[in-house]
C-alpha cells in the first residue's frame, strides 16, 4: 500500500468528500435521557446528604421532635413566669401596705408616748402641789420649766 501525500490530502483536506452526521436517536429521547440522569443524580445526592447527616448524629426527625418539646417547655415556662409575676406583684402590694401601716403605727405610738409623758408630768406636778399644800400654808412650784420659742399659756 503506497503512501501518498495526495491521497491523504484528498481524504482529510478541503477536497474531502462531504460528510453528513445523522444521529441515530431523536433529540427528544436524548433530552429525556439527560433529564432522567439528572433526576437520578439529584435523588442520589439527597440520599447521600441525609445519610451523612444521620451518620454525623443530626437526624431531621429527631431535631423536629426535640424542637417541638422545647417549644412546649418554653410555653409552660412563660405561663409559670406570668403566674409568678402576678404573685410577686401582689406580694409587693402587701408589703407596701404593711410598711404604710407600720409607719402609721410608729407615728401613733410616738404621739401616744409623748402624750403619756406630758400626762405623767402633769400628774407629778399636781401631786407635788397637793402634797405640799396639805402640810404647809405656802404654795411651792417644783420642776419649773421654761421653753424657748414656745407659745405663751
Amino acid at each position: 500500500m503506497p503512501f501518498s501525500f495526495r491521497a491523504l490530502r484528498h481524504r482529510w483536506g478541503i477536497a474531502a468528500p462531504k460528510l453528513a452526521v445523522i444521529p441515530h436517536v431523536a433529540w427528544y429521547w436524548r433530552a429525556l435521557a439527560v433529564i432522567a440522569v439528572l433526576t437520578v443524580s439529584l435523588v442520589l445526592a439527597m440520599w447521600m446528604y441525609d445519610a451523612g447527616r444521620r451518620i454525623g448524629g443530626f437526624d431531621a426527625t429527631t431535631a423536629e421532635g426535640e424542637l417541638a418539646t422545647l417549644r412546649n417547655r418554653v410555653a409552660a415556662l412563660d405561663d409559670e413566669l406570668k403566674r409568678l409575676r402576678s404573685v410577686n406583684a401582689s406580694a409587693d402590694n402587701r408589703v407596701q401596705i404593711e410598711k404604710t401601716a407600720q409607719t402609721q403605727l410608729v407615728k401613733q405610738l410616738k404621739a401616744v408616748e409623748a402624750e403619756n409623758a406630758r400626762l405623767r408630768e402633769d400628774v407629778s406636778f399636781f401631786e407635788g402641789l397637793a402634797a405640799r399644800g396639805i402640810t404647809e400654808d405656802k404654795l411651792a412650784v417644783s420642776r419649773f420649766k421654761v421653753e424657748h420659742d414656745a407659745m405663751p399659756g
